[in-house]
């Protein structure tokens, strides 16, 4: 199950997962107003580092040094599902060009313009027109073929840091901003940016911390259904809303997807979605489910919130006890054991989406020094009955432990899954 430190990085492209950004953006009218990411400064402690805006003197790519920024009409156009990077990055900046900030439009640069620039570099304006230059986009606007020289000069200016030739090379030109519109003259995976060339020529206006992902997934639902009642488990990476009537919802985020599902109708909502489909749209998909199967509810035991009811059906039949795992999950589990306590095994029955697990676990400990795990997984329906599921897990184990483990291993697994069929579920 992942956690919030191992999430992956996803699309961070829409209102519901930004909306103290998209918030803070709309409140300005400049359409030079943009965002800039932090990850923030590490002191002593490294999984809490502290805000801070400023140049980054050794970056992982080879851009100028400067303080970047999305402007916000790219942010609230949703463009940033391009950009999946930020995601990671804890703090957020509202900021927008100072007094002293003079912006170079590299986007609406001329012939005349660029030559103006590399004189005043120091550097032969007719580089221009060197056949030898190209823009790694393979485009020759002005913009491009100037960012192209530059990316030619700096290949043999001796300086110990590659990045800081181009802050060099601006320095003497007197502009500090530099502004792509659009057009991925500096980094095509990032094509409308501003950079500030050094912190005078920028003004903040905002500073906002960033909730992770799951976090934002679980506010959303949680806000969408006051009704019902919220709770996770210890590790906080599934979310349970339960309601008064025997309804309940889980939100279980996965690797690059999250999971909604709701127990307690005869026909429950299942569905996966995509972390940038987290809007609205699919608030209202479920809600639109449960006014449609609000008469189509389960017998009362579906107040027993989060519990599959394959699992409810055989605990029922067979009249074992269901039992939380250490997560708060519900499961099948039973331990056994001989007279001398020398044999030990441990029966679990899990379920999660249409799949069943049984397992059959024997530590190393006691006279009988050999172990073994045997899984068996399948998937299951609902007209299967709760001696079929029972059945094919059981056989399973013991095709698995063939496949698997040494022949004292098969016999004593398959004596034990013999009498699990005999004593325990009447088989």
């Amino acid at each position: 199950m992942i956690t919030f430190k191992n999430f992956l990085l996803i699309k961070e492209s829409t209102r519901e997962l930004m909306p103290e950004i998209y918030a803070a953006l709309e409140g300005y009218d400049d359409p030079m107003v943009g965002v800039h990411f932090s990850k923030g400064i590490n002191m002593k402690n490294k999984g809490n580092p502290i805000p801070h805006i400023g140049l980054n003197l050794d970056p992982f790519h080879h851009d100028p040094i400067g303080i970047y920024a999305f402007p916000k009409d790219y942010v609230l156009s949703g463009k940033l599902a391009s950009n999946q990077t930020f995601s990671k990055y804890k703090y957020f900046y509202i900021v927008k060009p100072s007094s002293k900030a003079r912006i170079l439009n590299l986007s609406k640069l001329t012939e005349d313009g660029a030559a103006k620039l590399l004189d005043d570099m120091g550097l032969d304006p007719d580089y221009m027109n060197d056949e030898s230059v190209y823009h790694n986009s393979g485009k020759t606007s002005v913009g491009h073929t100037f960012w192209g020289v530059l990316e030619d000069v700096r290949k043999d200016m001796e300086t110990k840091n590659k990045n800081v030739s181009w802050n060099i090379l601006f320095k003497d030109t007197g502009y500090n901003v530099l502004y792509d519109e659009g057009d991925g003259i500096v980094h095509s995976a990032e094509p409308t940016q501003i950079i500030y060339l050094n912190t005078g020529a920028m003004d903040v206006l905002y500073f906002g911390k960033q909730q992770d992902h799951v976090s934002k997934v679980f506010s959303l639902y949680v806000n969408s259904f006051p009704d019902f009642r919220p709770q996770t488990n210890s590790k906080k990476d599934k979310l349970w809303l339960k309601s008064p009537d025997g309804i309940s919802i889980l939100i279980q985020p996965q690797t690059n997807i999250f999971t909604v599902k709701t127990y307690g109708y005869t026909n429950n909502f299942f569905k996966d979605y995509n972390y940038e489909d987290l809007n609205e749209n699919a608030i209202n998909e479920l809600k639109d489910h449960m006014i449609q199967n609000r008469y189509y509810l389960t017998p009362v035991e579906a107040k027993r919130e989060g519990v599959d009811p394959v699992l409810e059906n055989i605990s029922k039949r067979f009249r074992i006890k269901l039992k939380p795992d250490k997560n708060g999950e519900m499961e099948i589990r039973q331990k056994y054991q001989d007279g001398n306590k020398d044999y030990v095994v441990t029966f679990y029955i899990r379920t999660f989406k249409n799949k069943i697990f049984f397992v059959l676990q024997k530590s190393g400990k006691g006279v009988y020094t050999f172990e073994y795990k045997i899984n068996h997984v399948f998937e299951y329906n609902d007209e299967q009955t709760a001696e079929d599921i029972v059945n094919t897990g059981l056989n399973g184990l013991i095709e698995k432990s063939k496949e698997e483990y040494s022949p004292t291993a098969q016999y004593e697994s398959k004596r034990t899954i013999e009498f699990l069929k005999k004593r325990v579920f009447g088989l």
